[in-house]
């Protein structure tokens, strides 16, 4: 997806094309020595996004979910409006489309011409991976109007 993402510099998506998510180790948990790294920062929005998207690469959307209400609760907001669409993924696969289409809402208002596509590909997955349903239907439908996807 960030190979998409207009709102980062050209090299960055170049070399986004090239990551491999399956190299990541999910179960390893390294105790960094703090005598070289100081002690662990507190728990911003990049912490939360960072463990959402792991838990979004498991494809466990309630804790995705759950990530997303402490870091929305921090008042802290994303530094790229595509931070958050890792949370619209979530709350789509475990049903909540009206918080979905409201952060996506969020995400539109930054950027429209930058975001609509990339917003439009991510619903579009969105309804290829979640189950079919009346209200998955509409809200598809909803989306693809509202944010001109082709």
């Amino acid at each position: 997806m960030e190979e998409n993402n207009r709102l980062l510099p050209p090299a960055l998506r170049d070399v986004a094309k090239y990551t491999n998510q399956n190299v990541i180790l999910f179960d390893k948990a390294y105790e960094l020595p703090s005598q070289l790294y100081g002690t662990e920062p507190e728990k911003d929005w990049c912490y939360y996004f960072s463990q959402a998207e792991l838990a979004r690469q498991r494809k466990d959307w309630q804790a995705v979910v759950d990530i997303a209400e402490e870091a929305f609760a921090l008042g802290d907001t994303p530094n790229d409006p595509v931070e958050r669409f890792v949370y619209i993924e979530g709350y789509a696969h475990v049903g909540n489309w009206e918080k979905a289409v409201k952060l996506s809402r969020e995400s539109y208002k930054v950027s429209k011409n930058y975001v609509a596509p990339l917003l439009c590909k991510l619903w579009s997955r969105i309804e290829r991976e979640t189950e079919s349903s009346l209200e998955q239907s509409t809200t598809i439908s909803q989306v693809r109007s509202e944010f001109e996807c082709e």
